[in-house]
């Protein structure tokens, strides 16, 4: 597994973790997003913003799929 941090993808803006189904579609971890005021904690309802970044956990193929989707 690895830990990397990435600025949120375009098809998740919007989205809260689980409405994007993060975890069921792309088999990763939101861990946290790092935003102007702080870090958040990856929880389900946490909306991801654009220009936010986000620390994911994940299998490096399913951080790949994640970014390219």
């Amino acid at each position: 597994y690895n830990v990397v941090k990435i600025h949120t993808p375009a098809h998740v803006v919007g989205y809260t973790i689980e409405d994007a189904r993060v975890h069921e579609r792309f088999g990763i971890t939101v861990v946290a997003q790092i935003a102007g005021q702080g870090i958040e904690y990856g929880s389900k309802e946490l909306i991801m913003h654009r220009n936010d970044e986000l620390i994911i956990m994940g299998k490096q193929n399913q951080i790949d799929r994640f970014l390219r989707s």
